[in-house]
């Protein structure tokens, strides 16, 4: 099993305070050239959650976001031909 272990330094999306966290990532989609991750990360200055997407090989973060966005598909009405 792959893993790494990566330091990432980013602003908290509710108080703008400077957070800096070590994550430990491991896992077969390690290997892949386009992995990305997701990790919720609570700001120990307003206690608020940070998701926070990154590059776990690199350790780019890429966006810090207040909330997911959870993406529901519509199903579609079945035909009655």
């Amino acid at each position: 099993m792959l893993e790494t272990e990566i330091v990432l330094d980013f602003d908290c999306c509710h108080c703008d305070n400077l957070l800096g966290v070590t994550l430990k990532c491991e896992g077969e989609g390690l290997a892949r050239p386009d992995a990305k991750a997701l990790a919720k990360i609570p700001c120990p200055h307003c206690h608020q959650t940070n998701h926070l997407v990154f590059t776990p090989d690199d350790g780019q973060v890429i966006e810090v976001i207040a909330e997911l966005e959870v993406v529901r598909y519509k199903m579609p009405e079945p035909s009655l031909n």
